[in-house]
């Protein structure tokens, strides 16, 4: 910033002496006054309003030093805030998610997880109502049809024999092992329907699984009496083996409902005790149809 500079005072005084012992003679000879005592007076009044005005300046100056250092801290706070600008909130970046690539090929297989095997019961068996022992007494009756889904694993023409045709026969079957018998037994097969019927004597080890090549087929009977279509076995069994028997028709692809009596074929055989033997997997009769097979 630029400043006029004041002019020193003692500078000034002696303008004003020289100026007036220049100007006062001319001044005194054209009034025709004492120049002397005017000289001195004007002189006098100009110094007092010389230093008067050099208390001005003074002031004036000292205003204007003032005036510098504030524009100075001013000009510093304004440097200051340009360097340091105030600072930006932080902006977090969006992520984006991470696709994973496509791989051209055959879309994955679902792995499945296994179900448990669940285990095999007979759906073709008749089950006896046993005692809270586990146990039943003769005489027993069972009620049954035969339905699509049980189908004898082989061709009975040959074991029936006579004029039966060969095709796919229904059958149901019940087992039981014999726990006391003093006599024969009797199981009779009756229906609407011309029946037949199988007995099977099979061993059990002593987990009580049936022992493989076992099964023997004890009797088997279509007619028991000329006049009469239904099934009749008698035997007398035998306290080591289990028995099966077996629910047929003679004629192949017949359904219908039937019933089965099972008791004593003499007075002292009633009452007789025995248990059912149908076990998880191992009565279906598959395994004595293997063995006929083989």
């Amino acid at each position: 910033m630029k400043r006029r500079t004041a002019i020193p005072s003692a500078i000034a005084l002696a303008l004003i002496v020289a100026f007036g012992v220049f100007v006062g003679p001319r001044f005194v000879d054209a009034q025709g006054v004492d120049g002397d005592a005017a000289n001195a007076a004007a002189i006098e009044a100009l110094a007092t309003a010389v230093a008067a005005n050099d208390d001005a300046v003074k002031s004036f100056a000292t205003a204007i030093s003032a005036h510098d250092v504030a524009v100075q801290a001013f000009a510093t706070a304004v440097s200051a805030n340009a360097e340091s600008p105030a600072p930006q909130p932080t902006v977090e970046p969006t992520v984006e998610p991470t696709s994973t690539p496509v791989l051209p090929g055959p879309e994955p297989t679902p792995t499945v997880e296994p179900e448990p095997t669940p285990v095999a019961v007979n759906s073709c068996a008749l089950p006896i109502q046993n005692d809270a022992d586990g146990r039943f007494t003769l005489p027993v009756t069972l009620n049954g049809e035969w339905v699509g889904g049980c189908v004898y694993p082989f061709d009975l023409k040959d074991t029936i024999g006579g004029s039966a045709a060969s095709g796919d026969r229904y059958y149901r079957t019940t087992s039981f092992k014999i726990v006391a018998s003093p006599g024969s037994w009797v199981a009779t097969l009756e229906s609407d329907i011309d029946t037949f019927m199988l007995l099977w004597e099979y061993d059990r080890d002593a987990n009580g699984l049936i022992v493989e090549g076992s099964f023997n087929l004890v009797d088997t009977n279509d007619d028991f009496a000329s006049n009469n279509s239904n099934s009749r076995i008698e035997w007398t069994p035998n306290l080591s083996k289990s028995y099966a028997l077996d629910f047929t028709t003679y004629a192949p692809e017949t359904l219908g409902e039937f019933t089965v009596t099972i008791e004593a074929g003499s007075a002292n055989t009633q009452n007789s005790s025995a248990i059912q033997d149908l076990m998880p997997a191992d009565v279906s009769g598959d395994m004595r149809f293997e063995q006929r097979q083989e």
